[in-house]
């Protein structure tokens, strides 16, 4: 393994984000990205609404343009209940500048992804918010997922569902395109080109387009590594800029320099 994971207690997260979270590129030893697989006890009134925990997370995320907090969804489309499931996101997962994953079921049978298989979960926690925002952003497997215990370094003890696994998932494919990114420029990707990629290229499910459900998909890692390595100079030289073309000047296309991640995520989201 060539990963290394800082693993902290929940109680004290926003003066550690704080502390280790990445504001430049090259801020190596810094961390960019965090998962969340906690929430609190919420109830109606909480339901949908964008509170001092969120705001609190988005301006601590404002201020660190290269680092991206995954947080999970929450299990309360079952309990929360006064709206049909929906709303039933609560607290920080409400907030706008991370991304909220929801729980589906594996869309990889017997070796094969088809993701018409992940389908929702009986307790992932649906959107919107109160002001009409989407949420979640996205969704992953969350289901039966073989997970890792706190026994020991080595310790796995069968299979566990929830957004608190599908966040996770999330994370992990979130980091190998950190990775194609760094290999391919030198440095990290901002939080806000990253998001949008993974955004971009997800599987629509659910209704066409994004819904309070399923937000804009199922992530795919694969399909947002190929549109990083043949999509993303296509970007930053729009073939606008050439009329009458259908592709940028071959020679313009092969210029293998950074493009600038908020003109990018600005296209992707556009």
């Amino acid at each position: 393994p060539r990963s290394t994971i800082d693993s902290y207690d929940w109680d004290n997260d926003y003066a550690e984000m704080t502390a280790t979270g990445a504001a430049t590129a090259t801020a190596l030893a810094s961390v960019s990205l965090s998962n969340h697989s906690y929430g609190y006890g919420a109830n109606s009134d909480d339901m949908g609404r964008y509170e001092k925990e969120a705001q609190t997370v988005d301006a601590l995320v404002w201020a660190m343009p290269y680092y991206l907090p995954l947080w999970a969804a929450g299990n309360e489309q079952d309990s929360l209940t006064a709206l049909g499931g929906y709303q039933s996101i609560t607290f920080n997962s409400l907030a706008k500048n991370i991304l909220t994953i929801g729980a589906v079921n594996d869309a990889v049978v017997a070796g094969v992804r088809n993701p018409s298989s992940g389908s929702m979960s009986p307790f992932s926690s649906w959107g919107p918010t109160d002001d009409g925002r989407i949420k979640p952003d996205l969704v992953a497997n969350g289901v039966s997922v073989y997970s890792s215990t706190a026994g020991s370094d080595s310790s796995y003890d069968g299979t566990y569902s929830g957004t608190s696994m599908a966040t996770p998932n999330a994370a992990g494919s979130a980091a190998l395109l950190q990775q194609l990114y760094a290999n391919s420029f030198g440095q990290r990707p901002r939080a806000s080109l990253l998001k949008a990629l993974l955004i971009h290229t997800a599987d629509d499910l659910g209704n066409p387009g994004p819904d309070y459900k399923f937000g804009w998909g199922l992530i795919n890692a694969k399909a947002a590594a190929d549109f990083r390595r043949d999509g993303v100079r296509e970007l930053y030289f729009p073939a606008q800029a050439w009329p009458g073309r259908l592709q940028p000047p071959h020679d313009a296309r092969r210029q293998n320099i950074p493009p600038h991640d908020g003109e990018v995520a600005r296209r992707i989201l556009g």
